[in-house]
Formats: structure tokens, sequence, C-alpha cells
């Protein structure tokens, strides 16, 4: 098992937050039991995954109520639709309190101008029953009509200090030998 994957952090404390804002923020929206049109936008490493999936979890969204989709991989438009209308023609889980669907999809940079098309129209009639949130590198290789309809957060870079604290720990969980110094330049 990567470690990326077995040491994705599962609640509030374990996510390295970029800010205060960011953390409120999404509290609230956990409070509420709903998480709206999600943009996440910055370099690869920042976490912009890991938010989504620990909103998601937060949330109590069953797994069968997501659908995760790498864009990169389904550039045609034919593939985007079958699998989107696919999944939101179903109904939600019964045990999924607010009975909304959530579709996740990451590289969101990567699609054709057909898919943003697509998309806009979804983003806009199934708003009560499914949510979009999109992961992205390059925010301004998104159609702006898509990122108007979303709730965005840009990652420049997490807190490091904080970075190297969950580092260090998974380290030592791992059992393996570092010093502060080659994790200090590792991040850097």
């Amino acid at each position: 098992l990567l470690w990326v994957e077995k040491y994705r952090p599962t609640t509030f404390d374990d996510y390295v937050w970029r800010d205060e804002n960011m953390k409120l923020k999404a509290k609230e929206w956990v409070e509420q039991g709903a998480i709206p049109h999600l943009m996440l936008s910055g370099k690869s490493g920042l976490g912009k995954t890991s938010l989504a999936k620990l909103l998601l979890k937060s949330v109590g969204v069953p797994q069968s109520d997501i659908l995760e989709i790498n864009a990169s991989r389904y550039r045609k438009i034919d593939e985007m639709q079958d699998k989107i209308l696919g999944f939101i023609s179903t109904f939600p889980e019964i045990d999924n309190e607010n009975q909304i669907k959530y579709v996740l999809l990451e590289e969101a940079d990567s699609m054709s101008r057909l898919s943003y098309r697509f998309l806009r129209a979804e983003l806009e009639r199934n708003v009560d029953h499914v949510r979009f949130i999109f992961t992205c590198n390059y925010v301004e290789k998104i159609e702006p009509t898509i990122v108007s309809r979303c709730q965005s957060f840009h990652f420049e870079a997490l807190d490091q200090e904080e970075f190297v604290t969950r580092l260090v720990s998974i380290l030592d969980q791992e059992s393996v030998d570092y010093t502060v110094e080659t994790v200090i330049d590792y991040i850097d």
C-alpha cells in the first residue's frame, strides 16, 4: 500500500491545512451536512484530493454515492457523459442523510471544451441532488463558467511546520531513519 493512501488524513486534525479560513469553511460545510460545488486548485501534492475525500467522509457520504473520475483518462465527451449521467440517474443510498451524490473530477484542467459545456449544464440542472468537486493544477485552463459556479480554494503551499510534523510522524511509524534537516530539504 502506498503511503499516500495509507496515511491519507481521515480527520480534520490529521489534515495539514493551508490556512485557518479554509479549515473553518470546511467545518461549516460538515456542520451543514453538505458540500457545495467545489474547485480545488494548485500544484500537485498539496492535498487537494485528500481534502476532497476528507470532506466527503466527514459529511458521511456513502462510497456508493461518490463517483471518482480522473478527467485526464476520460477525455472523450461520450465517456464523460456516460459515466456521469449513469451515476446521477440512480437514487442515493437510503443512509445518505442529505440525499446528495458527489462527482469528484480530478485533473479537471485536462477536460475538453465539450466536457465543460456538458458539465456547466449539469452543475445548474442537478444542484439539489448532485454536487461536483473539481481538482486541478491550473484553474485558468478551466472554463470560467464552471469556476464561477464553484466555491474555490487555491493551494499555494501548505504550512511547512505542520507538514514537517506530519511527515516525521509517518516516518516514525514506519521506522525510517531520518534527520529533520533531510526531511526539510525534501519538502523544499
